[in-house]
């Protein structure tokens, strides 16, 4: 049996070579339009939800394009994600991916008209001022290969008065 312990995010920790399916996201995704209003309004209601696409990546552009269906060069892509809070513009939303795909989550939230606030190139209509995108990678969870322990890491969301608000 592995024992648990929980550790805050340290810089000198190398984050890259985690698993991507240990890794739990929170997002500030804006509404501005009253389209994806309406769209966000209506899965807010729903507790946890699953998105399931086709991922193909483009190497030149660096972006990904999610398909409903497979298609030849397409990976699947798996997410589970569930909404936390909403503000007036923003909903915050708790993702756990299944998969690791390139720009995973970011591309399949897109895809179901929920982009991450400041992120342009999977369709946020403006950049946050310090060219960010609000994805945040707040806990990961593994068990170390020797001590056999589980590892849980904790990172705080970024300072700023939006992140306040919501968590």
């Amino acid at each position: 049996m592995a024992i648990k312990t929980t550790l805050n995010y340290s810089p000198n920790f190398d984050l890259k070579k985690r698993g991507p399916k240990d890794i739990e996201f929170i997002i500030l995704h804006y509404t501005g339009m009253k389209i994806e209003s309406d769209a966000i309004r209506k899965l807010t209601n729903i507790k946890s939800k699953v998105s399931c696409h086709y991922l193909i990546k483009n190497k030149i552009k660096n972006k990904s394009t999610a398909f409903e269906k497979s298609k030849e060069g397409s990976l699947y892509s798996e997410l589970s994600y569930e909404f936390v809070k909403s503000l007036k513009n923003y909903h915050l939303i708790k993702v756990l991916p299944k998969t690791g795909r390139h720009h995973q989550i970011r591309v399949q939230l897109a895809k179901i008209g929920s982009p991450i606030k400041g992120d342009l190139k999977y369709g946020a209509k403006r950049s946050n001022k310090d060219a960010s995108i609000c994805l945040h990678a707040r806990e990961i969870e593994f068990i170390h290969p020797i001590k056999n322990e589980i590892i849980i890491i904790k990172a705080k969301p970024p300072r700023n008065v939006l992140w306040n608000e919501c968590v």
